[in-house]
């Protein structure tokens, strides 16, 4: 269980979970869990799984799987396909990290660099969410 020290509530049940620890004189062990991100940052990071999702969709660029050895198949990309296969064994290559969640802003910032270079490269343009993205797609919305 994971208790934020700077909100009295949590403080509070920390405290309570302490006293039932200690009258039934258990062992516990504590950990500081560092936040890598903001929730901001987390949030653009599934926007952009959505961004290359749609993109590749509109494009007609299909994934082909092939993990049934009879029987392939192609199917339109998903965030999670996007996730797994293209930015997770860029994260593995790079930085030797498993999960999205143990990744700080600077190696989201590297992975997504290399991601938009990628398919620059292929002439599909990608840039990574932002909050003057996010101010020019409102603005296109009411261009329309």
């Amino acid at each position: 269980m994971q208790y934020d020290l700077s909100i009295n509530k949590d403080l509070i049940s920390l405290q309570s979970q302490l006293l039932y620890f200690k009258e039934k004189q258990s062992i516990v062990e504590f950990k500081e869990v560092k936040q890598t991100r903001s929730n901001l940052q987390n949030r653009a990071l599934h926007l952009f799984f959505a961004f290359i999702c749609q993109e590749l969709n509109n494009l007609g660029i299909t994934f082909n799987y092939t993990g049934i050895k009879w029987m392939p198949t192609e199917t339109r990309y998903t965030e999670l396909l996007v996730k797994e296969t293209i930015w997770r064994p860029i994260q593995m290559t790079l930085f030797n990290i498993e999960s999205t969640k143990d990744i700080g802003s600077n190696e989201i910032n590297e992975i997504a660099e290399v991601i938009i270079k990628h398919f620059a490269d292929k002439g599909i343009e990608l840039s990574f969410p932002s909050q003057f993205n996010k101010y020019l797609e409102t603005l296109k919305q009411y261009e329309h």
